[in-house]
């Protein structure tokens, strides 16, 4: 997803262009200056001269709102991914939002689509975001961080123009209801002008009643379920890790929360993720721990020292993110990097 050249000229990107972006930041308008250091900080990390223009144009078309938001954001342990995102009322969010979207060549019948949504989920809250990578990708939209019914919201991810009901509709309405999964937590939708746009539910694994096993066993379960209903063959190493992964999460934090991310475009689930959610009040209690844990993956050396002390700044640390993500191969564009990945998420409240 792209800006429009009259609203905020881009070049198409180089994966391999060297050195951040020779464009900077505006932090002119009040919201983005209320991000600080770390807008500037952040941004400086991100190679292509494409994506800084782009953050700008989001970032004009929000200044509009007059409630309190919410900024967050998660960036990748090497900063190679990140995500930005600004949520509040839904009433005060979805004007902005939309001329951003219709400014990046976002077409009716997806602005329609989202009127659609808005209208039968009824959402009091509502989010944009963008996310880039180092090797190309720019993506926008919208967010709905609300708990919904998990057979409403795969409807909703699964309607087409021109086709309401695909076949993986039914596959997926068959996976749920073999576990007797029936929340989803939050529900994404791509805004790219290119089709298939690309949305994504987020399902919490939370035991249900009377299940005699443990949340990590049933969570497993779902995740080795997932990737077997919707093709996504793992090796036996693949799975081998996933386990040493639980078992890690335990000694590092018992309870933390498990998420599953599908993400449905056209007629295929284009990226499952797998997300494990640690939460923490000290970043030195977990920074052994977690930079074995990053070792052990394969990860490279956490980068995290180079941000700015973003407490000082009224930032709150969220959690810290894990997660391994596999994509359909005609869906990766080779501008995402599957596998493992650490985020460290933070946000802050103005208005």
């Amino acid at each position: 997803m792209r800006p429009k050249p009259a609203s905020a000229p881009v070049t198409p990107m180089s994966a391999s262009a060297p050195g951040p972006a020779p464009a900077s930041l505006d932090v002119s308008t009040e919201w983005m200056g209320a991000m600080g250091r770390v807008a500037s900080t952040l941004s400086s990390f991100v190679n292509g001269d494409n994506i800084v223009p782009f953050i700008n144009f989001w970032g004009d078309n929000l200044q509009s709102m007059t409630t309190e938001m919410d900024f967050y954001f998660k960036v990748s342990h090497d900063f190679s991914h990140q995500i930005w995102m600004v949520s509040g009322l839904q009433t005060d969010i979805i004007a902005p939002a939309l001329d951003f979207f219709s400014g990046c060549g976002s077409t009716e019948q997806n602005i329609e689509m989202l009127h659609s949504v808005g209208a039968a989920m009824k959402p009091r809250h509502m989010g944009s975001w963008i996310s880039f990578t180092e090797y190309g990708a720019i993506e926008g939209g919208w967010t709905f961080p609300v708990k919904s019914n998990v057979k409403d919201a795969i409807m909703t991810a699964c309607t087409q123009p021109n086709n309401p009901t695909p076949n993986i509709y039914h596959s997926l309405i068959t996976w749920v209801d073999t576990f007797n999964i029936t929340q989803c937590m939050m529900l994404s939708r791509d805004m790219g002008p290119n089709p298939p746009q690309e949305t994504q539910l987020v399902i919490p694994l939370v035991l249900p009643k009377d299940t005699p096993v443990t949340i990590d066993t049933y969570a497993f379960q779902i995740i080795t379920s997932a990737f077997a209903a919707f093709d996504f063959p793992l090796p036996n190493d693949g799975l081998e890790t996933l386990k040493w992964v639980f078992t890690q999460k335990q000694q590092i934090q018992q309870r933390s929360p498990v998420n599953l991310r599908i993400s449905v475009a056209g007629e295929h689930v284009s990226k499952l993720e797998v997300s494990f959610l640690i939460r923490y009040t000290n970043a030195q209690d977990l920074s052994n721990e977690l930079q074995t844990l990053g070792d052990s993956l394969g990860l490279p050396q956490f980068r995290y020292n180079e941000l700015p002390d973003l407490r000082e700044l009224g930032y709150q640390r969220n959690f810290i993110e894990l997660t391994v993500s596999h994509l359909k191969s005609d869906f990766s564009y080779g501008v995402y990097n599957p596998g493992w990945n650490l985020f460290w998420a933070w946000s802050t409240k103005f208005s």
